[in-house]
């Protein structure tokens, strides 16, 4: 009887450690998704960082380019003309 209480009790223990064991495996997952996550979000931050460092300097060569296009030639008359 005694035996069979010990041997019941070390089941019991040892479901235990596996269930432990199953708790800290999911929160390790858990903690390396939320990781994945936070670089993914990252990466995807410098890639628009990047993105919008392209966009200016394209945008900063048109104007040059407009700049030295208004040097060479006459400016519009752009006041309105009423009748």
């Amino acid at each position: 009887m005694l035996q069979n209480l010990q041997d019941e009790y070390k089941a019991h223990m040892y479901q235990w450690m596996e269930l432990d064991n199953a708790k800290a495996m999911l929160r390790e997952r858990e903690r390396q998704s939320f990781e994945d996550r936070e670089r993914q979000h990252m990466e995807e931050l410098v890639e628009n960082a990047r993105k919008a460092q392209a966009a200016k300097a394209d945008a900063s060569a048109a104007l040059r380019y407009l700049r030295r296009c208004l040097i060479f030639f006459k400016p519009l008359d752009l006041t309105p003309h009423y009748t």
